[in-house]
């Protein structure tokens, strides 16, 4: 791609459409704002803010159990489809995380969204947007280089709760006979991110 396609990919397709995100009630913050939450580039969780969203959204829980529901979702014993089909059930139904409470040891279930007000303005779920977030692929060592081969820079990454649920691939209006192509092959790249 020539860098007047990438020009007219960040101005007719990757801002209108963070624009239009902005206007949903997503907060934008550049890729550069949320490099510093992250750990490295292997990390896609922005754990802080996911921390913050579990002790929101269950008031019951304490922060060590917080970072226990942080860990047990990073380090899920399952790969491939098993692993995807357990992320899915955990984050749409709540993960069970046993606990000690007044009533002694018992089991309860965390939630990780607010599916009863999940409008912005209830401040109930944090929904960010972010651009050309790098994401470095398997277990390679970080290099300097801004077009490294071994980073993945999806265009528009949106994030509730710190979790990042939603991959967009923007493409330039004037690449019409190509763009299908070329996403296609960039989100495959994408998935081929993962731990190895």
């Amino acid at each position: 791609m020539t860098s007047a396609d990438k020009v007219n990919e960040l101005n007719e397709a990757e801002l209108p459409a963070i624009a239009v995100l902005r206007r949903l009630g997503y907060t934008y913050l550049p890729r550069e704002i949320l490099a510093p939450e992250r750990d490295n580039e292997r990390e896609v969780l922005l754990k802080g803010r996911l921390k913050t969203a579990l002790l929101r959204l269950n008031p019951w829980l304490k922060e060590n159990d917080a970072e226990r529901v942080v860990f047990a979702l990073e380090n899920l014993d399952a790969v491939g489809m098993a692993r995807n089909q357990l992320v899915h059930e955990y984050l749409v139904y709540g993960i069970p995380l046993e606990v000690d409470d007044a009533e002694g040891r018992r089991t309860r279930t965390v939630a990780f969204f607010d599916f009863e007000r999940p409008e912005p303005e209830a401040k109930r779920n944090e929904y960010v947007v972010t651009n050309q977030m790098r994401v470095r692929r398997g277990n390679e060592a970080a290099g300097k280089i801004e077009d490294d081969e071994r980073v993945v820079k999806p265009d528009i990454v949106l994030f509730v709760n710190g979790i990042p649920l939603i991959v967009i691939e923007a493409k330039s209006p004037t690449l019409m006979d190509v763009w299908k192509v070329r996403a296609v092959r960039q989100l495959l790249r994408y998935q081929e991110a993962g731990p190895e």
